[in-house]
C-alpha cells in the first residue's frame, strides 16, 4: 500500500471513492495533446510570472512541439494579470513552489500554479486550466483547498487573516466568468484540513477501500473496471426506465432521473468505447458481441499543402480560393491589433440552450411564458 499516492488533482474522487487511489495504480498514466498544450501554457505563465512582466511573451514560437502563438499568449495574460492582480506591495509572490501537508502528518501535497501571500492581510492560490471544455469552479474545489491549507501553513509566519482560491480558465466556452475567485476563512480551512481530508486520505490505505460511484467517475482510469460504477450504472438505469410514461412524472421523479443522467451516459459511452477498442485489438469476436466495426465517415486533407498547391497550379488550377474571417476569428483580430472598428450590428447570433445543474453559474434563461408576459 505505501506506493499509493492520493494526489491533490484527484482529491474530489478519492475524497468519495477511497478505492479509486489503489484501482488507478495498476493504470498507467495517461497524456493527450491536450495535456501537453496545458503544460506549455503553464510554462509560458511561470516564465512571465518570474519576469514579473505584465505584458506576455515568450521568446520561443514553439515549446514541446507546441505553438506558443498570440492566441496562447493571449489566454496566458488573463491568468498573468490575475496573479498580479492579487499582489500587494509587501506581498510575496511563488511560482510552481512545491507545497505539502506535512505538518498534518500525512504525505499529501504537489505544485501551486502560484501562490500569493500579502502580510497581515491574504494567502491566495491560483491555478491555471488551460482546457477549453470542462468548467471547474474555485468554490470549494478540493484540489485548490488542499493547496491553500499547505499555503497558508507554510507562510504562517505571514499571519494572513483569510484566503482565496481562484481558477483562471481563459478557454472555456461554458465559462462566461473566466477569472472565478472563492474566499474562505483560514480557521475553517484548517478544520476542514484535520475534520475531513485527513480522514479521506488515510481511508485511501485501508486494507479494503471502499469504492463508490458518482459524477467524479469520469476521469477515474479504472472506470472501465468497476464493480461498484457499474451496479450504481445499471440501477439508475433501470429506476430510470421502469417509470410511467414520461409526460405523467412530477418535478421530484424528473429531477432524480436528470441527477443520474451523467453517470448513465458515462457508463453507455464506456461499454462502446471498450467495445470498440476490443474488437479493433481482435480479443473480442463480432460474433461473440453481436456488433461488428465498418468504416465510418472519411475525410481527406492534403499531405503537404504547399505541394499540393504547386501541384494543381502547374495545371493551371487555382489552389487557392478567397474566404470571409468567420465573425469570432474578425472580432477575435480586431481585439488583438487594438483597431477601433464596430463590427457588432453586422453580425447574427442563433443560440441554443442546455439543461443543468441550478448551481450552474450562468444566467438562466427566461421562459417563453414569462417573455410572454413581460412582452
Amino acid at each position: 500500500m505505501s506506493r499509493l499516492k492520493p494526489r491533490p488533482s484527484a482529491a474530489h474522487r478519492w475524497m468519495h471513492c477511497a478505492g479509486s487511489v489503489l484501482a488507478e495504480s495498476r493504470f498507467p498514466d495517461e497524456t493527450s495533446p491536450w495535456a501537453l498544450e496545458g503544460t506549455v501554457a503553464h510554462k509560458v505563465g511561470e516564465y512571465n510570472l518570474l519576469q514579473r512582466n505584465t505584458v506576455v511573451s515568450y521568446p520561443k514560437k514553439a515549446e514541446e512541439g507546441v505553438d506558443v502563438d498570440r492566441e496562447m499568449l493571449s489566454h496566458v495574460q488573463v491568468y498573468v494579470s490575475a496573479c498580479c492582480g492579487m499582489l500587494g506591495p509587501n506581498g510575496r509572490m511563488s511560482v510552481e513552489s512545491r507545497l505539502n501537508l506535512d505538518p498534518l502528518e500525512i504525505a499529501l501535497g504537489g505544485t501551486g500554479d502560484c501562490v500569493v501571500v500579502n502580510p497581515f492581510s491574504d494567502v491566495n492560490i491560483l491555478d491555471l486550466k488551460y482546457g477549453a471544455g470542462v468548467p471547474v469552479d474555485a468554490k470549494e474545489n478540493p484540489q485548490l483547498m488542499i493547496y491553500l491549507l499547505a499555503a497558508a501553513l507554510k507562510y504562517a509566519d505571514y499571519m494572513p487573516e483569510k484566503g482565496t482560491c481562484t481558477i483562471v480558465q481563459p478557454r472555456c466556452f461554458a465559462k462566461p466568468q473566466k477569472v472565478d475567485t472563492w474566499e474562505t476563512d483560514l480557521t475553517e480551512l484548517k478544520e476542514w484540513g484535520v475534520e475531513v481530508l485527513v480522514p479521506a486520505y488515510k481511508a485511501c490505505f485501508a486494507d479494503d477501500p471502499p469504492r463508490h460511484a458518482g459524477e467524479w467517475c469520469r476521469f477515474c482510469k479504472a472506470r472501465f473496471d468497476c464493480e461498484a460504477r457499474d451496479r450504481e450504472a445499471m440501477s439508475a438505469a433501470q429506476a430510470a426506465f421502469d417509470v410511467i410514461p414520461v409526460s405523467e412524472l412530477g418535478p421530484d421523479r424528473l429531477r432524480e432521473i436528470m441527477e443520474k443522467a451523467p453517470l448513465i451516459r458515462g457508463f453507455l459511452s464506456d461499454i462502446a468505447e471498450r467495445v470498440a477498442k476490443e474488437l479493433e485489438e481482435g480479443t473480442l469476436l463480432s460474433a461473440d458481441v453481436g456488433f461488428k466495426r465498418v468504416a465510418g465517415r472519411s475525410s481527406k486533407k492534403w499531405i503537404d499543402e504547399e505541394m499540393a498547391a504547386a501541384a494543381l497550379t502547374a495545371v493551371g488550377i487555382e489552389a487557392y480560393e478567397p474566404k470571409l474571417l468567420s465573425p469570432a476569428k474578425a472580432l477575435k483580430a480586431i481585439k488583438q491589433e487594438g483597431l477601433d472598428t464596430e463590427i457588432t450590428d453586422l453580425i447574427s447570433v442563433s443560440r441554443g440552450s442546455l439543461v443543468v445543474p441550478v448551481d450552474d453559474k450562468r444566467e438562466e434563461l427566461q421562459n417563453m411564458q414569462f417573455e410572454e408576459i413581460k412582452g
